[in-house]
């Protein structure tokens, strides 16, 4: 048996050996501004015209458009493996397929970090459908429709909803109950339990789903704001996909102001244009500005037994630090501007940093100084062992930032405990006093005699 273990511990050395030092930093993922290379998958032909605005904000933007038609068998998204798009934009809600492409081939695409734009109707086929529900979208009944008798153009048989959401790096100028986005289409639901999604548009308090002309007996399948309009969902490698039930929204016909700064709002947010955060010089020390120890190497310790983990509580290559040490982190995140073509300082008060070891021993909130910097500062805990600082900033619209840098916190050595502790000082003059009687009663017991008064008997 110490044979086997011998032979595994060496197997798992070479292991190592052929790995080469392990980085300080275990996992990263943060936002990367999207590509331009983008395929428009289209129902019709006629729709490349029809929706031309839209077209036009995307080319003007810089996006290098490549147009095909839904029944295209020979369209392909991949060449030699590689993607051949960056952007995908499914114009073609009644498609019964993707080109050459299945529903299991458009999530690989997005599995690979390509993001895409996705339309429904009031007709949406099996395909659009099951590609929206495994991501999450719960697409209404066939042959249902958005009706709002309250907030209705007539001219255009649309509902007129005011419920774009507020948050401005979604929607930029779009953003807020002030803009008016006509919608004609479907409707569709996500759970509330599903983190990744974000609802980007909502319907009005007098909005529900239902089937045009049918008279409803059973309650709506959904009402008021919880009818979704628009949804956006982000995967764990930040590709995003946006669903919108309606087709027209996009249209030259629907191209009023609202409408124009809606779409081209969810153009950027879908294809990685907006809400995108990077983080860079991330850095940790002690608050005196001293830097961390360094384990150069693993001691060779002969006097231990045989194991796969000799010392476990030392990362090698690692960067130590010595318990209730005051440590200090920081940290710059930028935010991608897509206007000016380059990164801007990012600012939020709600940017939080843990001290992990199985579970955070601290947990507190990073002060930034308005210039994209973030910093705390706090006491390491009084246990050792291998801990990682974890910045872990998932916010809705936002692409997830995640870094985690591994170090080591060792005890104190011998010579580093206080020689005197202030709460110990009775037992301290407790031990003087009694070494004191001890040589007072010695001195008394070995040094004095005792007198003997001897009477005079008459």
């Amino acid at each position: 048996m110490r044979a086997v273990l011998a032979a595994a511990a060496l197997w798992a050395s070479l292991a190592r050996a052929q790995e080469g030092p392990r980085s300080a930093t275990s996992l990263t993922q943060q936002g990367v501004p999207g590509g331009k290379r983008t395929l428009v998958l289209l129902q019709e032909a006629q729709t490349q015209a029809t929706h031309s605005n839209f077209f036009r904000g995307l080319a003007d933007r810089g996006h290098e458009l490549s147009f095909a038609l839904a029944s295209d068998k020979e369209l392909s998204l991949y060449e030699h493996g590689e993607r051949l798009f960056d952007n995908l934009c499914l114009f073609a809600p009644n498609a019964a397929a993707f080109g050459a492409q299945s529903a299991d081939d458009v999530l690989g695409f997005l599995r690979d970090g390509g993001n895409v734009l996705l339309t429904g109707d009031v007709t949406t086929s099996d395909p659009v459908r099951r590609l929206a529900a495994e991501v999450g979208i719960d697409l209404d009944e066939s042959d249902s429709q958005v009706i709002d008798h309250a907030s209705y153009d007539y001219e255009l048989s649309a509902v007129v909803s005011r419920g774009a959401t507020p948050l401005k790096h979604v929607l930029g100028e779009a953003a807020g109950p002030g803009t008016e986005v006509r919608f004609r289409g479907i409707g569709h639901a996500v759970s509330e339990d599903n983190y990744l999604a974000v609802p980007i548009l909502v319907g009005n308090p007098t909005t529900f789903s239902a089937a045009p002309g049918a008279a409803i007996e059973d309650y709506p399948e959904n009402i008021g704001a919880d009818t979704l309009l628009v949804s956006g969902v982000q995967g764990h490698n930040n590709a995003r996909l946006a669903f919108c039930g309606s087709l027209a929204l996009f249209s030259d016909a629907f191209g009023y102001a609202g409408n124009e700064a809606f779409a081209n709002g969810l153009g950027k947010w879908a294809f990685n244009e907006a809400g995108v955060l990077q983080y860079s010089n991330v850095t940790h020390s002690r608050v005196d500005g001293s830097p961390p120890e360094l384990l150069l190497k693993q001691k060779d310790k002969p006097d231990l037994p045989y194991s796969l983990f000799p010392d476990p509580e030392i990362t090698r290559n690692s960067l130590v630090y010595r318990i209730k040490d005051t440590l200090r982190y920081e940290v710059t995140i930028r935010e991608w501007d897509a206007e000016a073509g380059d990164w801007r300082p990012f600012d939020a008060d709600d940017v939080q940093l843990e001290f992990v070891m199985l579970d955070p021993f601290i947990r507190t909130t990073l002060e930034s100084d308005g210039r994209g910097t973030f910093s705390t500062s706090f006491m390491a805990p009084d246990t050792y062992g291998i801990f990682k600082f974890k910045l872990l900033y998932r916010r809705p619209g936002y692409s997830t930032l995640h870094v985690e840098k591994v170090v080591s916190v060792r005890p104190f050595k011998h010579n580093e405990y206080d020689r005197y502790i202030t709460s110990a000082y009775p037992y301290y003059t407790t031990a003087f006093v009694m070494m004191a009687a001890v040589a007072a009663f010695s001195y008394m017991f070995l040094f004095t005699e005792d007198k003997v008064v001897l009477l005079k008997q008459d």
